[in-house]
């Protein structure tokens, strides 16, 4: 069940939510505080998303921060992206909206 003998799902709380597994991060090469990096600041980014008076910045941030996810698929030669994109459109889409709707107010 876990990572390694002796280790128990050590790091899989944070992966799960950034929708990789550390074992396929580690094949990489790249050093795990990467791997951190983006995941909290991709959880800081998506709380800002969800506070009103924030939404925006939030929503440039969780943007960055998924374009920043799909230009390190693309270089390590991982082509399936979509995912993210939907997700870096869907999050323009919501602030659009929130746009639409304050200049009708």
């Amino acid at each position: 069940m876990g990572d390694r003998p002796g280790n128990p799902g050590r790091g899989r709380g944070i992966c799960v939510l950034a929708g990789i597994r550390p074992h396929g991060f580690a094949k990489t090469g790249l050093p795990d505080f990467i791997r951190l990096a983006l995941a909290w600041s991709e959880i800081g980014a998506a709380i800002l998303f969800l506070i009103p008076r924030v939404m925006v910045a939030g929503g440039w941030l969780l943007i960055g921060v998924l374009v920043f996810a799909i230009v390190l698929h693309l270089l390590h030669g991982w082509f399936n992206v979509g995912p993210l994109v939907v997700y870096a459109v869907g999050t323009w889409a919501v602030m659009a909206g929130r746009a639409q709707m304050s200049a009708k107010n």
